[in-house]
C-alpha cells in the first residue's frame, strides 16, 4: 500500500482495532509520529477521506477498507458482525449552502484582468490582502454580478498532450455547456479548501485535486503523484463576459502533470469520450469546445501560453 494517506488509515485502524473517522486517524497518527513531512495542511482529514472514498469506489470489495457509517472506515480483514458495511449515498456536487470564494468584479476591471492573463499568481496575492476577496454563500453569489465566483479549472497533461472530454447530460454545468468538449475539470473554491499545501494559499490547488478525484479514477501510484506539490502549476486566469455564466465566474487554470503511465478512466456519468489532444497539433474544430477551453487552446497554439513541466 504505497499511498501515504492510506498507510496512515491502515496503521491507525490496526492500532485501535475499531472504525475511525479521518480526523481521528490523523490525530492518532500525529501522536504516533506516523505523518510524513510532505503531508501538511489544515484540511488533511478531507484529503484522507477523499483518498479512502476513491479507494473504496475504485476497488469495491477488493479494497482493504470499507465504511461502517458515514465518514467512518474500517479494515475488511477485521470485519465482524459488530461493524457491518455501510453503503454511502452518492455525493451531490452542487451544495448551494456552501461558502464560495469570490473576487470583486470592480477589482478585476481596475487591474485589467480581462480575457486570458498569465499574471494570475500576482493578482491573487494582491487581492488576498484586500477587501475584494471574500466568501459568499453560493446561492447568493449566483444572483450577484458585482462579484465573480472563483473556479479552479484543472487541466491534465501527459507527454505534451491534454486530456479532453465531452460534457454529458448528467453534468451540473449550465445548459449552454452541455454536449461541448472541454479540457478542464472545474470546481468552486470553497472555505473548506484552504490548505497550506496550496501555493496560492487560497485553496485553488486543493480544489483542483478534489475535482480530479471526483471526476476521474486514479490508482494508488497516481494518487501519490496527486499529493505532490510539484505535480501542479497555476497556468493562467480567464475572465470573460460572453455569457451569463461567464459574468458570474472567473477561472484559474491549474495544470496537473500526471504520470506517464496514467490511463484516464471516468468516474462520473457526465464525463464522456475521454481522449488526449496533442498540444503541438492544432485542433481544427475549436468551436466544438466550451469557451474557457477555446481561450486556452488558442493561446497555446499561438504561442502566448506554454505548458511545461
Amino acid at each position: 500500500m504505497s499511498n501515504s494517506y492510506l498507510q496512515i488509515a491502515e496503521k491507525t485502524i490496526l492500532e485501535t482495532g475499531r472504525p475511525l473517522h479521518p480526523k481521528e486517524m490523523l490525530s492518532i497518527a500525529r501522536d504516533k509520529d506516523l505523518v510524513p513531512d510532505h503531508l501538511f495542511g489544515e484540511t488533511q482529514y478531507k484529503t484522507l477521506a477523499a483518498r479512502l472514498s476513491t479507494e473504496i469506489r475504485r476497488h469495491a470489495k477488493n479494497s482493504p477498507f470499507y465504511r461502517t457509517a458515514a465518514n467512518y472506515f474500517f479494515l475488511r480483514n477485521l470485519k465482524t458482525d459488530e461493524y457491518p458495511e455501510y453503503h454511502a449515498p452518492k455525493r451531490e456536487k452542487t451544495l448551494h449552502h456552501e461558502y464560495v470564494l469570490t473576487i470583486s468584479d470592480g477589482f478585476l476591471r481596475e487591474n485589467s484582468a480581462i480575457g486570458i492573463f498569465s499574471n494570475v499568481s500576482n493578482l491573487l496575492s494582491e487581492v488576498a490582502q484586500s477587501e475584494h476577496l471574500r466568501y459568499v454563500i453560493r446561492k447568493d453569489a449566483e444572483r450577484r454580478f458585482d462579484v465573480k465566483q472563483l473556479i479552479s479549472y484543472a487541466l491534465v497533461v501527459r507527454d505534451q498532450k491534454i486530456l479532453t472530454y465531452r460534457r454529458g447530460m448528467f453534468s451540473n454545468a449550465s445548459d449552454e455547456l452541455l454536449g461541448m468538449r472541454s479540457i478542464g475539470f472545474g470546481g468552486h473554491v470553497t472555505d473548506q479548501d484552504l490548505n497550506l499545501f496550496d501555493t496560492a494559499g487560497l485553496g485553488i490547488i486543493e480544489t483542483a485535486r478534489r475535482e480530479l478525484c471526483e471526476e476521474l479514477i486514479f490508482d494508488r501510484i497516481e494518487l501519490d503523484n496527486l499529493e505532490g506539490l510539484s505535480s501542479f502549476r497555476i497556468l493562467c486566469g480567464i475572465n470573460t463576459y460572453e455569457s451569463t455564466e461567464a459574468d458570474k465566474h472567473i477561472a484559474v487554470a491549474v495544470v496537473y502533470f500526471c504520470t506517464k503511465n496514467f490511463e484516464a478512466i471516468k468516474n462520473e456519468m457526465s464525463i464522456n469520450d475521454l481522449r488526449w489532444l496533442d498540444i503541438f497539433g492544432k485542433e481544427n474544430n475549436l468551436q466544438d469546445f466550451e469557451p474557457w477551453s477555446q481561450v486556452i487552446l488558442e493561446a497555446i497554439y499561438s504561442g502566448r501560453l506554454g505548458i511545461n513541466e
